[in-house]
């Protein structure tokens, strides 16, 4: 497998995007929360929950999409 280098400045530019999607779905969830059980607690319960799923999705996504690109490098190698 390629050794890929990653640059801070690309790093900061991810964690930018983790964060601004973990933000999209931390208001969606707390827009379908209910009223009566919005409180400074499960705001903080949501925006932990939504940048630990966004991370998960993401990296699922990414093992996922790699694992693939691989079988497909393979199969055009071996000429299949």
């Amino acid at each position: 497998m390629d050794n890929i280098q990653v640059t801070d400045e690309q790093v900061s530019i991810l964690d930018g995007i983790v964060k601004s999607v973990a933000d999209d779905l931390h208001r969606l969830w707390l827009n379908d929360t209910p009223t009566n059980l919005r409180n400074e607690e499960t705001v903080e319960r949501l925006s932990k929950s939504s940048y630990d799923a966004t991370l998960y999705v993401i990296q699922s996504f990414l093992d996922r999409f790699n694992e693939a690109a691989e079988q497909l490098k393979k199969s055009s190698v071996n000429g299949q």
